[in-house]
Parts: structure tokens; C-alpha cells; sequence
């Protein structure tokens, strides 16, 4: 089921339609390099809430547009900011679940066996 962030990166031109949303993990993937924010921060002309959209890395938790945290609802974005998912829970206020498009899977489909070179994002 696609949730407004994936339907706006389809409506972008950034996705092909026939992507699917895939799982859910904590596991950050090693081209995630980006996140964008979906923060609603000020009425357009006509009343309607705008999203910021300031682009960050990851390493980043906060905007440095608008100065909100990372949030549900933030795009998943590679360093060339294509979007490769969303984040769609953060648990215990620390632990964010990223649900990425199964068809844009990284160049391996094994899963890893060495899991210390990936990054997990939130808690110890």
C-alpha cells in the first residue's frame, strides 16, 4: 500500500509506478545516504500547509531548513537524492523503522551476514 510520501516521489517522476513499497527494518542501507524533510511549516497563498523539503544527510537529525526533527514521513534518498523509501515508525523515540521499494534493492539481494558495517539508526 502506498502511503502520500510514496504516491508524491511516483508523482515527481523520480519512481517508476511499478515500484511497491517493501519491509520494514532498522537497518539503514549503505546508499541511504539522504533524507528529506516532509515537516508542514508555513500556509502557501492560499492557506494550505507547505512541507519544507530541506534535503539533509543522514548523519544529520535535525533540518537545517526548518529546524524540526527527523520524522515519520521522511523520504529515504540516495547521495544523487533518488528516492529509495520512507520512514514510516520510530520506536522508543529512537529507533527508525525505513521501509525502502523492494525493486530498488542495492546491487547484492543476499542478506548481509556481516551486520557491524551497516548503520543502525536510533538506540545502542
Amino acid at each position: 500500500m502506498f502511503t502520500r510520501r510514496h504516491l508524491k516521489a511516483l508523482a515527481s517522476g523520480r519512481l517508476s509506478p511499478w515500484l511497491e513499497p517493501g519491509r520494514s527494518t532498522l537497518i539503514v542501507r549503505k546508499d541511504h545516504n539522504k533524507w528529506e524533510c516532509n515537516e508542514k511549516v508555513k500556509p502557501n497563498d492560499r492557506g494550505e500547509a507547505v512541507e519544507c523539503l530541506g534535503i539533509m544527510m543522514m548523519s544529520e537529525r535535525l533540518c537545517t531548513k526548518c529546524g524540526c526533527i527527523r520524522r515519520v514521513g521522511a523520504a529515504a534518498m540516495t547521495e544523487d537524492e533518488t528516492y529509495l523509501g520512507v520512514l514510516v515508525s520510530i520506536t522508543k523515540g529512537i529507533n527508525e523503522w525505513w521501509e525502502y521499494f523492494a525493486e530498488l534493492q542495492e546491487e547484492s539481494s543476499e542478506e548481509p551476514t556481516d551486520t557491524d558495517t551497516d548503520i543502525v539508526m536510533g538506540g545502542m
